[in-house]
């Protein structure tokens, strides 16, 4: 965040100079087309084009950062703002009001303080700006023909100020993405330098993860023949010893894996064969959570580009989580069909559901919604390997009903032949 502050305050810098000389540039307009029609007020003039260009100059200056440092608070901050925005405008208004007022040509001027003071303080204060430019734009108007009917001046004023309004949007609004973007690469960054560190890291740690477990095989083994009272009584010691460096391993195997990914290795693949063959693998494993896994395959079901051992990662890990979070006796559906000219897989369960405020989340690195073990990064894993198979995949849940992820590839070439059927075949249930 603090860099993402930085930048913006760099960015801003870049742009109030060359701001600051466009309007400084424009008030020696102003000073040679005064001097010749009345030399008297020049030496008025340029003072004001001097103090001007400072004041937008200064409003890319850190202003807050100063407040802040001498102990200022965020009000004495907001009143602060407010005295720099009016002294802008102020001086504008002067500059128009002798150069002719409501017939002046220079009440543009306004535009250059307002897109500064956008730039540096946001959207919000950039209407106020426009409002206060305008209120001294129609003010000039009115005191050159009182009466709004009929007032000569009104539309072209009107316009002027719309287009204050407009272009401080549209300038707030592009520089908000522009940030947005470049936040979004600095995260990017970290994560890619987090990748290296982690796998790297994750390479140190499994090296005597796996001489650990070596060694407590051997020592299970022997003991169990040599002393097997004593054994009887430690092998539940021995087992959760196994399967806690069985988990970190596969902690490990997933930092790997979202750290330095694999590019698809692409072939045709039919749905229903990896649905039937994920069903049958997972049966074992839903057995002992008292959870019931059904496959739904389509009927002439068309082949899709994928990379076959990854997608089989992608159902290993929703199905996965759906049998950590679920209660006994649940079911959870794989289901294949063929929808709007893609094929779809869909994945559900009857689970507790997820809160919507975590939805948009689920994806995110890290995120574990609350779920105990792991690193959070096995839906953030399976996320990316769809996409880089060129699929979509999605959720969607509700509170007490259940979860259902949805991963969509588009049909391969090859099978674009003859269009499929979109019935779905009787549940194969695992038994």
């Amino acid at each position: 965040m603090k860099n993402y502050q930085r930048e913006r305050e760099r960015q801003v810098e870049k742009v109030v100079p060359v701001v600051g000389a466009f309007t400084l540039f424009i008030m020696c307009i102003v000073l040679f087309n005064s001097s010749l029609a009345s030399p008297a007020p020049c030496l008025v003039i340029s003072i004001l084009s001097i103090l001007i260009y400072l004041l937008v100059l200064g409003l890319g200056r850190s202003w807050q950062g100063f407040l802040s440092a001498a102990g200022g608070t965020s009000t004495k901050q907001g009143w602060y703002n407010y005295v720099i925005l009016l002294t802008g405008i102020g001086l504008v208004a002067l500059v128009v009001y002798m150069t002719g007022g409501a017939y002046s040509s220079y009440k543009n001027l306004f535009l250059p303080v307002i897109l500064v003071f956008s730039l540096r303080h946001g959207l919000t204060w950039g209407m106020v700006a426009c409002s206060l430019a305008g209120a001294a734009i129609f003010s000039f108007a009115w005191l050159a023909e009182p009466g709004w009917l009929q007032n000569p001046y009104l539309e072209a004023d009107l316009v002027t100020t719309g287009i204050f309004f407009l272009a401080t949007w549209l300038v707030a609004k592009t520089y908000q993405e522009l940030m947005r973007s470049f936040a979004i690469r600095e995260r990017s960054v970290r994560l890619a330098a987090l990748g290296k560190m982690v796998a790297n890291t994750a390479h140190e740690i499994r090296n005597p993860l796996t001489t650990l477990r070596g060694c407590l095989q051997i020592m299970q083994y022997s003991l169990r023949n040599r002393d097997p009272a004593w054994y009887s009584g430690q092998a539940e010691t021995f087992r959760i010893m196994l399967a806690e460096i069985d988990r970190m391993n596969t902690i490990i195997s997933d930092l790997l894996l979202f750290a330095r990914p694999l590019p698809p290795r692409k072939q045709l693949v039919n749905l229903n064969q990896i649905a039937r063959e994920m069903g049958l693998l997972l049966d074992c494993r839903a057995r002992l959570h008292g959870i019931e896994i059904q496959v739904r395959q389509c009927r002439n079901g068309r082949p899709v580009e994928v990379d076959p051992d990854q997608l089989k990662q992608v159902i290993h890990n929703i199905v996965g989580n759906a049998l950590e979070v679920m209660s006994s006796g649940g079911v959870v559906q794989i289901a294949v069909q063929e929808k709007g000219g893609q094929m779809q897989l869909e994945i559900r369960d009857n689970g507790p559901g997820i809160p919507p405020e975590e939805l948009p989340h689920i994806f995110e690195p890290f995120y574990t919604s609350g779920k105990k073990g792991g690193a959070g990064l096995g839906l953030a894993i399976s996320h990316r390997l769809v996409e880089e198979n060129g699929g979509r995949l999605s959720v969607g849940s509700e509170l007490g009903r259940g979860t259902v992820f949805t991963v969509q590839f588009p049909i391969a070439e090859a099978g674009a032949g003859k269009e499929g059927a979109n019935s779905l075949k009787e549940p194969l249930t695992m038994v």
